[in-house]
């Protein structure tokens, strides 16, 4: 059963979106390095790299959503895994903490 369609769907577009944001910035820098000066080079440089910067954030916000799906599922399916395991039967004959006497008082 495919739990939180959402979720996975998001985690799908910020990393497609990533990648554009990567292409874009590459593209747009290389357009702007036909100025020809140290001003464009720096510029062609800057673009580069808030682009890649962006491009990282969104990436591992996807991945972030899909470290936190994991932790439920594996969450989920340890308390399955206990509660086949764990007995269901309680122990007869024992008395509540509240009501026993301390031990060497009389």
């Amino acid at each position: 059963m495919d739990r939180f369609p959402v979720l996975r769907g998001i985690s799908v577009s910020l990393k497609i979106l990533a990648v554009l944001v990567l292409v874009a910035g590459i593209l747009i820098g290389l357009v702007g390095r036909g100025t020809g000066n140290q001003l464009g080079a720096i510029a062609t440089f800057g673009t580069f790299l808030i682009a890649a910067i962006y491009a990282i954030g969104l990436w591992v916000s996807a991945e972030m959503i899909g470290v936190l799906l994991a932790i439920e599922e594996n969450t989920r399916q340890s308390a399955s895994l206990m509660a086949r395991l764990t007995p269901t039967s309680t122990v007869t004959g024992a008395t509540p903490a509240s009501t026993e006497r301390p031990i060497g008082r009389r």
